[in-house]
């Protein structure tokens, strides 16, 4: 064991590249939503769907790749996810159709489930107490940065050689990405085929399903303001500009997530943090459309809403015995994968009935407000149902 935790910051930083690689893919419909809804004129409703196919497959897949993981070795179950990943790109980028770029972003979506899954039980395995705070918080970190750089220069790519360039540049980042992971991830253990039943009780089951809607709930409120204020951005701007301005919330993110990783391992008090910060994100939400500065409320919600963000994935690894861990990440992954799914979805339907480019913003606001009662709820089970021994 010795040696496994002297190589953990090792570990993190190869997964931390393959999650910019994720960060950059999945941004490449939310870049590029003006473009294609130009091009095909698709609704709102189609462009969030778009945003969200890339992790729908998280709805099927995520609980049994968590027992997948356990079968065959992460190694190489997250070597042919990313293979997946860089293939949906190539994809997508293939042609100009844009049923073609939806089958794309579900082949590459696929690769991304069986990643996550495997990705946050690893950083449980080889990161304990404090540290595992900070781990979760750098991990975390990848993704926004992966979609900062392609809030910058993805629109760019699509102005400058079409869309479909964006898409073949996710494809060649994850065919990147899976070479340095294959190359320098070390082996670590076998598959696990036997010695515990993979079932979980009834209070790990509710626990870790709470601690998913939670963080499905965060994500899915965050992608109805970054893939949709652009759009509303554009009635006072231009296309670049707008994506420009987007980006601030990005940036915002990428400076919260370890300040507060650091905060919260130096001072505690995690559920002082998870009931300020949403109300905090929720307000800066609704101020992105009442006031005139875009960049400082863009900014607010992104820093606030993922201040406390390394707290969540740690809530299915309290909940869960440690040979139980892979079926209870999937389960929280399953609920995670539907709240990005599904709720930019809601955001841009509810665009289309009211006629609003500022809805998403409103739907944002309304679903941040719910989180401090998911935390309630999860504590209470918590407190009051006996753990399984």
């Amino acid at each position: 064991m010795t040696s496994v935790r002297a190589g953990r910051w090792h570990v993190l930083a190869i997964i931390v590249i393959v999650r910019i690689a994720m960060g950059y893919q999945f941004q490449a419909a939310p870049s590029l939503t003006p473009f294609l809804m130009d091009t095909f004129k698709i609704d709102f409703a189609a462009a969030g769907t778009l945003i969200g196919l890339y992790l729908l497959p998280g709805l099927v897949l995520a609980v049994p790749g968590g027992i997948l993981a356990r079968w065959i070795g992460d190694k190489r179950l997250a070597v042919g996810a990313i293979l997946l990943m860089a293939a949906g790109g190539f994809l997508s980028g293939s042609t100009d159709s844009y049923d073609v770029a939806w089958w794309g972003r579900l082949v590459a979506g696929c690769g991304v489930v069986l990643m996550f899954t495997m990705m946050t039980k690893t950083i449980g395995d080889w990161f304990r107490g404090r540290e595992l705070f900070i781990a979760l918080s750098l991990f975390l970190n990848g993704w926004p940065i992966g979609m900062g750089v392609g809030l910058l220069v993805q629109p760019t790519i699509a102005d400058a050689f079409g869309w479909q360039w964006v898409f073949l540049s996710t494809g060649i980042l994850c065919a990147a990405a899976m070479i340095a992971f294959g190359g320098f991830y070390p082996a670590g253990q076998r598959g696990d085929t036997g010695g515990h039943r993979l079932v979980l009780s009834w209070r790990e089951a509710a626990l870790v399903s709470i601690s998913g809607i939670m963080w499905g709930t965060m994500n899915g409120a965050h992608q109805n303001v970054h893939g949709f204020a652009a759009t509303w951005l554009e009635k006072f701007m231009p296309r670049l500009e707008a994506a420009a301005t987007v980006s601030s919330n990005i940036w915002a993110i990428m400076i919260g997530i370890p300040i507060g990783g650091l905060l919260i391992a130096r001072l505690g008090r995690p559920n002082w943090w998870m009931t300020a910060c949403p109300v905090l994100s929720a307000t800066s939400m609704v101020m992105i459309v009442l006031d005139d500065n875009p960049v400082l409320w863009l900014s607010a919600t992104g820093f606030f809403l993922f201040l406390p963000s390394g707290i969540v994935p740690v809530l299915p690894m309290e909940a869960t015995r440690e040979e139980a861990r892979n079926l209870g990440i999937g389960i929280f992954y399953a609920w995670w994968f539907a709240g990005l799914a599904l709720l930019p979805v809601l955001g841009g339907w509810i665009a289309d009935l009211t006629g609003e480019t500022a809805a998403p913003m409103y739907v944002a606001a309304a679903l941040m407000l719910s989180v401090p009662l998911w935390l309630g709820l999860f504590r209470w089970l918590q407190r009051h149902s006996p753990p399984v021994r």
